[in-house]
This record gives C-alpha cells, sequence and structure tokens, in this order.
C-alpha cells in the first residue's frame, strides 16, 4: 500500500496494536495552485503484528506476495519454471531485508530497483559436456545460479542469469549464436 504525509515519516508508527512499517521514503513536494510549495512525503507501507526483524521481513514480503503466490513461486521454480519471477521475488526479499535492518529512504533503497542480471539464452547442446560452452555451464551449475530449459522450434534452449559475465567468458558477448540481454528484477519505477 502507499500513503503520504506532510512531514517525513517515522519508519515505524504504531497503529492500534500493529506496526505500520513504512519504506521507499521519499519528498515530493507539491506546488499548489497558488504556487505554494507543499512539504510532501510518498511512501509504501504494510502493517505487522511486532517490530522483530522477521515480522518486518515477512510483512513487507507479503505486501507483494502471497502466501500462495509464494508457494507457486517456489514450486515453479524447483522445476525450472518462470525463474524470471523467482528472481523478482528473490529481489523482493532482499528488499524486505533491507528494510528490516534500517534502510526505508528511497534513495537507501535504490539498489534493489537498479539491480541488474545478465540473462544468457543459448542451445543446451552449447552447455553440454563437451559443448560450446561447457566450462560457463560448469559455473552456472558450481554457483547454483538458476537456469530454466524450454523447446523452442524442436530445439532445447537454456536460459541463465548471471550478475557478472567473468574475464574469460568475455567472448560470449560477440557470439551471434546466443541471446543475451540485461533483466531488472525489480522492474519498477525508479
Amino acid at each position: 500500500m502507499t500513503g503520504s504525509s506532510n512531514s517525513q515519516p517515522n519508519a515505524l508508527q504504531a497503529i492500534g496494536r500493529q506496526i505500520q512499517v513504512r519504506w521507499n521514503i521519499e519528498r515530493k513536494d507539491i506546488t499548489t495552485e497558488d504556487g505554494k510549495i507543499v512539504e510532501n512525503w510518498n511512501y509504501d507501507y504494510t502493517n505487522v503484528n511486532s517490530q522483530d526483524l522477521a515480522a518486518i521481513v515477512a510483512g513487507v514480503i507479503r505486501s507483494r506476495y502471497t502466501q500462495d503466490e509464494a508457494e507457486a513461486i517456489l514450486a515453479n521454480y524447483a522445476q525450472r519454471k518462470d525463474i524470471s519471477e523467482y528472481l523478482k521475488f528473490q529481489e523482493w526479499r532482499n528488499l524486505a531485508k533491507s528494510v528490516a535492518s534500517g534502510k526505508t529512504l528511497k534513495a537507501d533503497l535504490i539498489e534493489h530497483y537498479e539491480r541488474q542480471l545478465i540473462r544468457i539464452k543459448m542451445p543446451l547442446s552449447f552447455a553440454l559436456s563437451g559443448g560450446k560452452y561447457e566450462v560457463l555451464a560448469d559455473r552456472v551449475m558450481k554457483l547454483m545460479c538458476p537456469y530454466e530449459i524450454t523447446v523452442e522450434n524442436g530445439i532445447e534452449m537454456v536460459t541463465t542469469w548471471l550478475g557478472y559475465i567473468e574475464p574469460e567468458h568475455q567472448h560470449i558477448q560477440t557470439d551471434p549464436e546466443l541471446e543475451i540481454g540485461i533483466i531488472k528484477p525489480l522492474n519498477e519505477e525508479v
């Protein structure tokens, strides 16, 4: 949920028996018709039952994902389906942990919105033992990077997501047989 205030809001605010957790706090002043500038602060919020770290993390996660949605994302990930949704979920969890640790200003959380991953898609045969990119596939498996396998035009394709490309793998960026792109897990407006 979103809220606004005419003064900088507290990150935690008692609301009855619950605690309202506020994050993405950002000053967005408003200019009135007569030209006066009015102080205005926007933020996201959720209500939790206690202010311990686990409750705040869970509350922020639940502000975007229901329990059923989270379970579906994890089940799909276990079956190597909808990996990009899993990556968005994981980055939201990371944001929730940052909020629980005290980062509540939008400027302090911007890293979560700007984080980028490299998506690499190639024929599965390239990544198998003896394949063109066997060494890259070995890195993906050792680091337990997320990947999914699909069939496109009768060809098995593997897609993986990496935080960066190692210097020894830089040559893949110019390989016309690979599909390489950048994704932002939290594709929100910044």
